[in-house]
């Protein structure tokens, strides 16, 4: 499938602010995004997802701590499929997937059950509130799953210092895949005023 990404935001309504715009524009094999909670990190991970999806034969898969947090990403990409995408292949069980006739498909895994994660080689790994995951359960279970010449996504609130994010946030800085934003850089257009209210409150 032939992906237009100007269309692809009209169909689903999509307007980035320049914060959003910046790790959307990356083309970082490696990306890594530290964000407070409310500047859209599942959404921008969602979106990346499905921009991966609509290419032809691409295997994607989202990892989480839980499948339960998994549910954030694929929320999102319920509602892409629901705005213009209604053809696509919807399972639930044993683990959420979606399925296209142009030979594409994005997974949920979860970190509770690593064992799942291996087996395939994946085209983009997505991992959600990855400082939550356990360093052995990435080295051992998620790392691997890329595939050569594939791409990762690690999004997560901050969690501190020492952990493997914090190691694969660093590598990502030094070849320009690291970001860090606070939850109001979600929302630059805001007042002055509005802004300050915001910030208080994160």
């Amino acid at each position: 499938m032939k992906f237009n990404e100007s269309e692809f935001r009209k169909i689903i309504g999509f307007i980035p602010n320049p914060n959003h715009e910046k790790v959307l524009d990356c083309r970082a094999r490696e990306i890594v995004v530290v964000a407070g909670r409310g500047f859209g990190k599942s959404f921008i991970a969602a979106y990346i997802a499905f921009r991966t999806f609509l290419e032809d034969g691409k295997k994607i898969v989202v990892i989480a701590p839980s499948y339960g947090l998994a549910d954030k990403i694929f929320d999102n990409l319920h509602n892409f499929r629901a705005k213009g995408f209604k053809n696509l292949k919807v399972q639930n069980k044993p683990f959420k997937k979606f399925s296209a006739p142009w030979g594409s498909y994005i997974a949920a895994k979860s970190a509770e059950a690593p064992q799942e994660i291996l087996g395939e080689r994946y085209d983009l790994v997505v991992v959600d509130e990855a400082a939550q995951i356990a360093r052995t359960i990435f080295h051992q279970y998620i790392y691997p799953t890329t595939s050569k010449g594939g791409n990762m996504l690690y999004i997560s609130t901050p969690f501190g210092k020492g952990s493997w994010f914090h190691d694969r946030w660093d590598r990502a800085k030094e070849l320009g895949g690291a970001f860090n934003f606070r939850s109001i850089d979600g929302m630059p257009y805001l007042s002055a005023e509005k802004k300050r209210e915001e910030w208080e409150r994160a």
